[in-house]
């Protein structure tokens, strides 16, 4: 049963009262004791015997600044006697700049600022006669004044005084207001204008009742006073008008809030307004007038003048795509269908009907925004409140109402800038109206369960976020991310949200730190575009998502990405202005764009001959951004020294050895080892994105479009932030390099479909296709429970593919339980809509976007060598580190053990086997041939046996595709280890490999190596001996794929596919150590042979450390 209440008598109720009842600490706290002593009776009195005590002048200096309150600010005082003395006027304005009447909030003569006014001040009796010579004295100097106001301490009838407004106008052809004793009492007593009058009448009363300042009003004044001191200064706010616009509005809440005189207050949000008007964005100007229309309705109690600003909202809000545009509407309409309600306003007259239907029209179209779908649901829950206030009394209507309410709660967790505890704060308001109905019992029961549950995973994600941030700052990178993971799975809610941006943030220095920067680079667009929510909801830039932005220029530069860098570069220098930094900060971002400028310098430095073209235009760009740095740097290398000559950049004393020795000096810098050989312009058809990931260089091989180069960041940025903990895991991977074909297709089911090619392909890479829909809204897509899904199985399969995992249960259970990695790779990895909050729909992502259109500055490429070869193979030595490593002795010393201080970079991964094609090939033992040759001597072979044909075929395609058919570089590895086994001293042991490329690793780094190993136990040694004979007297021989018959009676070589190799490894297995290259051929149970004469052979401690982790 619903119960009706009984409402409010429409004559008594007061939403000034309720408000200040409700939240008080929006209203002034000074406490008044006593009532004020001025009353109008008295001041009219006073008024009336103004020349019998001679205050004549005292009457002339009161009116002025009545004058300078109401009518217009800059008014210059008169000197002389009384009556105007030789100037024939009592005061006059003085000229003022647009910039500084803009700022005016008192009076409403903004027009004064440009035009000259005359002010004639009266106490006489006789004001016809006054009037008229004061009138023709101030014409008759021709000044050009354009108005002229004659203000009178006597009543003036209105017939009278219009009458004689309109004689002198016609009379003098200039406009004349006449103001009266009337509007002197009005002015002061309803703008609390007494302190003025006492103080310039000299009246001798008490000012004001004895007043006891609160707190909050003492703390507003003095915000309110800097304010307006800062608001007055024309030259503050320069090239930062947004935040003028932003000053304005809160002076008018201030005043507001200490319940200044109601001209003040609307003065003020005129001005905001005015100031909006003119510099705002279009979202300041909502919320002025929304702000305006609130102060309306619940300071002022005026629904009148609420019902006339509720048009300019309505106006400003519709059609906006942001959720928050509309609810503000949407409160107002709540208010207005209150007050038709109470009949404090009529229907017709609040035209209830249209504006309804108008919001319900602008609701319904954000709803259908699925690329959004915190916004689609945030704007159903505000219609379901619109539909709950016009159905509350129909049981019917109310229990559907209800139950959908159920609904959106349900559907709003795990959004995270879904608005739930609003609603369910307005929810429990209305709850007050329902005690005795089922269905919203039922309601606040699952409500309450929600409820509990996200003040527990706040407390404890702030709790992991603290704790996280220490262990960043200690140096712990990697339990740094455990941790930040699972706070931002904690904190993803809308009451969390600034924690939630430091999470991110604080994860994505964690992650670049690791060198994972696609990951680092989501967390960092997620947490920036959390923070510019800030902007689009309350129209507040915050320092946080400045240093976000800050951020992404680094990351992006990492990365190589000239064009996006220039987008992140060219709007954090837009966020700066506009948030007004001091001084410190000002030039500490002066010195840090100095600093970016330079390495973007070195980055373009580097650019490959064949891609000079992508910089004919940039010079241009780089100019208006002021990058003088890299516009010099793209110049040079473009080969433009005498244009730089020319111009002044390069002194003229300077040779063309000198200057580039300057430039491959500039090059060389330590920061060119941060960024990639190359950049990358986004200028082809067809780009990579590159990432190394457990040692495994992975590429993503994507279409130069915006929806695929989506799809590749996330699926770059989740492989990284899922593995990102996996270093010292028992995940080993074997597989070095993974390439992600990604192509779009009219065929797709899902948002993104996935093939991993099976082994055995022409190259050792593994090979993953994924296919993605052509399908307009991809932003939905991409932000779909079913893009999550999918995403996870490919990183899962593709672990299983590229590494061994040695107790699978264990190491998913404590990513997965423990770690809450999929939350981490999978939440906060979808860039898109990030993009799009910050950037617009339409950014600036490839070459061609930043072609300026009205520039004609081209610089076609002049070089025909390239100039930087030498200094790029430089770095790349000197960032390998070239090192030969030689095996150590006894216990690995701690730091090697250790992958705190290891980047995933660091860690390479040596391998010429596709582990999963051996497995099909089943390699079961090893066969020696001759091969007669027309020559002397015969070709030897050393053949590898295996079951499947096809499969070991398929292995030395591969190897022939990357080697040839001679590995002149040796490669392939192959190691004979003899004497394994004393009870059988011919059985040996072949160990196949791959050299490592020490070119790709350094001193500091982590390298893994596969092998397969096949153990072989022939009778005797007769066909080795004679291979090894062979080898000494050829110093070559050809490795070869056989394939064993069925009962392993006979074998076939294929000699084609024979690769032909100069180096082999025939070693006794006594001579292996336990760190030796070769220690991977002894096994714990062997039962080596070791000569009688050797003492303490290496293969001791090999077998002690072989036992320990086999029976650990």
């Amino acid at each position: 049963m619903v119960e009706k209440r009984q409402q409010p008598e429409s004559a008594t109720f007061r939403p000034s009262d309720f408000m200040r009842a409700r939240r008080p600490y929006l209203f002034s706290d000074t406490q008044v004791v006593g009532e004020p002593l001025l009353d109008r009776n008295f001041l009219e009195y006073h008024l009336e015997t103004l020349t019998s005590r001679s205050q004549e002048k005292d009457f002339e200096h009161f009116c002025r600044r009545l004058a300078e309150k109401e009518l217009c600010p800059n008014l210059l005082p008169q000197t002389g006697p009384t009556g105007g003395g030789d100037s024939k006027v009592d005061s006059e304005t003085y000229p003022v700049s647009d910039a500084v009447s803009l700022r005016w909030y008192e009076g409403v003569g903004r027009e004064a600022a440009s035009e000259r006014w005359a002010f004639a001040v009266s106490a006489k009796q006789q004001w016809r006669s006054k009037v008229r010579s004061d009138v023709q004295g101030i014409v008759e100097t021709q000044r050009s004044y354009t108005l002229i106001y004659f203000i009178s301490s006597r009543y003036i009838k209105d017939k009278d005084r219009a009458n004689i407004e309109d004689e002198l106008r016609k009379q003098y052809n200039i406009y004349v207001r006449v103001l009266d004793r009337t509007w002197i009492l009005d002015k002061v007593f309803q703008n609390k204008r007494e302190n003025l009058a006492v103080e310039t009448l000299k009246i001798n009363l008490p000012l004001t009742p004895a007043v006891k300042k609160g707190a909050l009003d003492t703390s507003r004044e003095a915000e309110l006073k800097e304010l307006e001191t800062q608001i007055k200064d024309p030259i503050r706010y320069q090239g930062v008008e947004y935040q003028l616009v932003e000053d304005c509005l809160e002076a008018a809440i201030l005043s507001r809030e200490l319940e200044l005189p109601r001209v003040e207050v609307e003065g003020r949000f005129a001005r905001a307004e005015r100031i909006a008007e003119q510099y705002g964005m279009h979202q300041q100007k909502l919320r002025c007038a929304y702000a305006k229309a609130w102060t309306a309705y619940w300071w002022h109690d005026d629904f009148h003048t609420f019902n006339r600003i509720y048009d300019d909202v309505e106006r400003l809000a519709i059609e906006s795509s942001q959720v928050t545009d509309i609810e503000k509407l949407a409160n107002l309409w709540q208010l207005l269908w209150t007050t038709v309600q109470r009949s404090q306003l009529e229907a017709y007259d609040a035209k209830l009907e249209a504006r309804t239907k108008t919001l319900h029209t602008e609701l319904q179209r954000l709803q259908a925004d699925q690329d959004r779908p915190s916004t689609a649901l945030q704007a159903r829950s505000i219609e379901l409140l619109m539909d709950l206030s016009e159905s509350r009394h129909e049981p019917a209507e109310l229990k559907r109402i209800l139950e959908e309410f159920r609904k959106v709660f349900a559907e709003g967790e795990g959004l995270v800038n879904f608005p739930v505890a609003p609603l369910i704060e307005i929810l429990m308001e209305l709850g007050k109206y329902l005690p005795d109905d089922p269905g919203f019992d039922e309601l606040f029961e699952a409500v309450l369960i929600l409820s509990q549950q996200r003040e527990s995973k706040a407390t404890s994600g702030r709790m992991l976020l603290t704790r996280g941030r220490q262990k960043l700052l200690g140096g712990n990178r990697y339990e740094a991310i455990h941790l930040l993971g699972r706070a931002q799975h904690n904190l993803a809610m809308r009451e969390c949200h600034g924690e939630l941006i430091a999470a991110l943030s604080l994860c994505a220095s964690a992650y670049e730190s690791i060198g994972l920067l696609w990951a680092a680079r989501s967390n960092m667009l997620l947490a920036a575009s959390q923070a510019f929510n800030e902007y689009w909801e309350n129209s507040t830039i915050t320092i946080q998502a400045f240093a976000c932005l800050q951020r992404l220029v680094w990351l992006e530069l990492q990365l190589g990405r000239i064009p996006i860098t220039l987008a992140w570069i060219e709007t954090s220098t837009v966020i700066a202005q506009a948030i007004g930094l001091n001084e410190e900060a000002k030039e500490k971002f002066i010195k840090e764009r100095e600093t970016q400028d330079a390495v973007l310098g070195i980055l373009l430095l580097k650019t490959a001959l064949k891609d000079l073209q992508c910089l004919e235009f940039l010079p241009a760009v780089l100019e208006e951004l002021g990058f003088h740095h890299s516009f010099m740097a793209s110049l040079y290398a473009l080969g433009y020294e005498d244009y730089l000559r020319s111009e002044g950049w390069i002194p003229e004393e300077e040779d063309e050895a000198s200057v580039r020795k300057f430039f491959n000096d500039w090059i060389a810098q330590p920061a060119s080892h941060d960024l990639p050989e190359l950049p990358e312009f986004l200028a082809e058809g067809t780009v990579e994105l590159r990432s190394q990931v457990l040692g495994c260089n992975v590429v993503a091989e994507v279409l130069n479009n915006s929806r695929s180069l989506f799809i590749a960041e996330s699926i770059l940025a989740a492989f990284e932030a899922f593995l990102a903990t996996s270093l010292d895991s028992q995940l080993f991977p074997h597989q070095p390099n993974i390439r992600f074909q990604i192509v779009s297709s009219g065929s797709v089911a899902n948002v993104i479909d996935f093939h991993i090619k099976e082994e055995g392909g022409e190259t050792l890479e593994t090979l993953i296709e994924v296919k993605h829909s052509v399908n307009e809204s991809y932003i939905a897509d991409l932000n779909s429970e079913s893009l999550g899904k999918t995403l996870a199985e490919l990183i899962i399969r593709v672990i299983f593919k590229i590494a061994f995992v040695s107790n699978p249960e264990q190491y998913f259970k404590g990513l997965l339980q423990d770690e809450l990695a999929f939350s981490r790779a999978l939440d906060f990895t979808n860039v898109a809509i990030a993009v799009w909050n910050i950037l617009g729909k339409s950014p600036k992502l490839q070459l061609m976007d930043w072609k300026l259109s009205d520039s004609d500055k081209h610089f076609p490429p002049q070089r025909t060598n390239a100039w930087n070869n030498e200094t790029v193979q430089n770095i790349s030595e000197e960032r390998a580190n070239v090192f030969s490593p030689k095996p150590g002795h006894g216990e690995p010393p701690p730091e090697l053990k250790s992958v705190d201080h290891l980047k995933h970079r660091e860690r390479k991964v040596f391998s010429l086997l596709d582990i999963h094609l051996w497995d099909k090939a089943s390699w079961s033992g090893t066969g020696f041939g001759l091969i007669p040759n027309n020559r002397n001597l015969p070709l030897l072979e050393l053949a590898l046996l295996f079951q499947d044909e096809n499969a070991s075929k398929k292995i030395f395609y591969q190897w022939r595709k990357d080697i040839g058919d001679e590995d002149v570089e040796e490669k392939i590895r192959v190691s004979i280890i003899t004497g394994i086994d004393a009870d059988n001293p011919a059985a040996y042991r072949v160990v196949i490999g791959m050299n490592p490329d020490w070119l790709k690793a350094s001193s500091d780094s982590q390298f893994i190596l596969t092998y397969r190993i096949n153990t072989m136990n022939p009778r005797d040694s007769r066909n080795l001996d004679q291979f090894i004979d062979m080898f000494e007297k050829l110093g070559f021989y050809i490795l070869t794929p056989g394939c064993v018959s069925q009962d392993g009676s006979s074998a076939n070589f294929f000699t084609e596919l024979g690769i032909l190799k100069k180096q082999i490894f025939i070693r006794p297995a006594w001579q292996i150590g336990e760190h030796d290259f070769d220690v991977c051929g002894i096994q714990p149970d062997d039962k080596v042979i070791i000569p009688e004469d050797v003492k303490d052979p290496p293969v001791v401690s090999a077998l002690a450390r072989l036992r320990k982790l086999k029976y650990r």
